[in-house]
């Protein structure tokens, strides 16, 4: 059996579990640790339930706990405090990784996070998982080839700190661009809170950003019903996707394209990630190096408007 560890077991958390619990193909023996004693008591509760035969979970309320090190890591905690956990991690002889985004909260600590990993020649990826939905997969080849491409993203208040990241994502891997300038000129003059904690904070408003030749436009607004609309374009091909309908038009081109959109959540993903590492190690996923200059630029661009409207130099992004 394959030992699997996930720290933390909250909303994310859990569909981690559920989605390995589901697999078929792997035995897992999976560790869960969870130090907030309701969290891991309504995790327990579930999944003692829903729990194949094949599978076994131990439950743990704290890392310290733990003795063993593990074929592979989930990292689904909050982004707080996130060196202090991976290197402890790392510190245990654990040293392939699946890392909930954002990977931390700011660029001082995203480097401590990769000195660690380049020290205990150990790998993450960063769970940015719209590369492993089937659709953009196949969308992906009609747009490679071409250089020049534009990405327009419209949806309601879905918390625009928590999710630009997957789109940001999305469009470096479409472009095949490893660079990116982002302009938060436009965020809404507002901070807003956040449903995960008091401590961390959510924006919205419009995010724009250029490589080369291409370029991307992320709007979250409650002027907009919630479904979030993708639109992706070049001279050849534009294709319209409404991801909560899965409705697509496809505007130009792509007439020999005749995929259908499903959102993929992690519950049905992860165990395609975690069944790729360990057969093949490595996965379609991005590497922590891969998404150091999406996140220093969101830190970047946050951070101002943060300082814009308070007046006071934030230490962290305290987005999650």
């Amino acid at each position: 059996m394959k030992k699997i560890l996930i720290v933390g077991c909250g909303n994310i958390g859990s569909r981690h579990l559920q989605s390995l619990l589901d697999s078929t193909n792997i035995a897992f023996d999976i560790t869960v640790v969870e130090p907030n004693e309701i969290t891991l008591n309504n995790a327990k509760s579930v999944f003692s339930i829903t729990n194949d035969l094949h599978h076994n979970i131990t439950w743990f309320s704290n890392i310290l706990d733990l003795t063993d090190s593990y074929d592979f890591t989930i990292v689904a905690t909050q982004a707080t405090n996130r060196y202090q956990l991976v290197n402890q991690l790392l510190e245990n002889g654990n040293r392939r990784f699946l890392i909930e985004k954002m990977v931390c909260q700011s660029i001082s600590e995203y480097k401590k996070i990769l000195e660690c990993f380049k020290k205990y020649e150990a790998k993450g990826w960063v769970n940015t998982n719209f590369r492993y939905f089937s659709f953009y997969q196949k969308l992906v080849k009609y747009f490679s080839k071409n250089i020049s491409l534009k990405f327009v993203i419209v949806g309601g208040d879905k918390g625009l700190g928590s999710n630009a990241i997957h789109f940001l994502d999305l469009f470096l891997w479409f472009t095949n661009s490893d660079t990116i300038f982002l302009n938060g000129d436009n965020l809404t003059e507002k901070l807003l809170p956040n449903k995960r904690s008091l401590e961390l904070i959510e924006f919205s408003g419009i995010i724009t950003g250029k490589t080369n030749e291409s370029s991307i436009s992320i709007n979250f607004s409650n002027k907009f019903e919630n479904s979030i609309i993708i639109e992706i374009s070049n001279f050849e091909h534009h294709i319209r996707i409404d991801t909560d309908k899965s409705i697509i038009t496809k505007i130009r081109g792509l007439d020999d394209f005749f995929e259908d959109f499903k959102f993929q959540h992690t519950s049905e993903l992860t165990k395609k990630i975690v069944s790729h590492v360990l057969q093949t190690d490595t996965c379609n996923l991005p590497l922590l190096d891969d998404l150091y200059l999406i996140h220093s630029e969101l830190f970047r661009i946050f951070n101002l408007h943060i300082k814009k409207l308070t007046n006071k130099e934030p230490d962290v992004c305290p987005i999650t």
